[in-house]
């Protein structure tokens, strides 16, 4: 059923998972390296109390799919090559900047090269 609460907590999750540039639940992601790029809400508190005391949480959610073959979201790129903490904060702000969430709004068609525009001052 649609709730009031129901709407509201689905949007705060949707803001939250676009906040970070992950396609799939916030809750799946490990609040010790994702957090710090989420504004204070009550769902980050939320999903940070799930993270400590280890709680699993199973949720019909659906993820954003990904538009291309073999594409990867930005962010999950620049924490598997191991940025954190400020560095991934700023790689994040670029990020929404130019409204990108996976790799491949931000390159070619080939998927060899950055857009020309993004490497402008």
């Amino acid at each position: 059923m649609d709730t009031a609460l129901g709407i509201t907590l689905k949007a705060a999750m949707e803001h939250l998972q676009l906040e970070l540039g992950v396609p799939g639940c916030p809750f799946d992601y490990d609040f010790s390296v994702w957090g710090h790029l989420a504004t204070d809400s009550w769902v980050k508190a939320l999903w940070e109390r799930i993270d400590k005391f280890g709680i699993v949480v199973k949720l019909d959610y659906h993820t954003i799919p990904t538009p291309r073959e073999h594409d990867i979201p930005i962010m999950q790129l620049m924490v598997d090559k191991g940025l954190r903490g400020t560095d991934l904060k700023r790689v994040n702000r670029a990020r929404i900047a130019q409204e990108a969430l996976f790799l491949s709004d931000i390159t070619t068609a080939t998927g060899r090269h950055l857009e020309a525009h993004l490497l402008d001052d």
